[in-house]
């Protein structure tokens, strides 16, 4: 087993296998929230830092909801080893956010629906 976690360790630390895990990450969440996910890098940093360059995600009317040069985000620690991964922090440089609210819903809800906890019944997300 900790042989395995030394490989998955050092893997992680790859350019091609980050790259690939963006590719994977993005492409899965524009299909399920049905907008543009994207992310020009990652950088895995020891077991539960990860550092996002060149964020954007796209509203669901194709308006920049957030575009930021770099998002530094601290996971649950040994996160690729879990079924549930928590959001410790999240910094953002260089970002843009941008709002905006019609008559009552505001365009970054659907956000708060896919990720928000919810009800028990809908299914569990990933």
């Amino acid at each position: 087993m900790l042989v395995l976690v030394i490989c998955l360790y050092l893997a992680l630390h790859l350019p091609p296998v980050q790259q690939w895990l963006v590719n994977r990450a993005t492409a899965f969440l524009s299909k399920e929230l049905g907008t543009t996910v994207k992310i020009d890098r990652l950088y895995v940093h020891f077991y539960n830092r990860l550092e996002l360059e060149g964020l954007l995600i796209l509203d669901q009317k194709k308006d920049t909801l957030l575009s930021a040069g770099s998002a530094q985000v601290n996971v649950t620690d040994w996160f690729f080893l879990r079924d549930k991964v928590t959001l410790k922090y999240l910094s953002l440089s260089n970002a843009r956010v941008q709002l905006q609210r019609t008559d009552t819903s505001w365009n970054h809800q659907f956000l708060i629906d896919y990720f928000g906890g919810g009800s028990s019944s809908s299914s569990p997300k990933k």
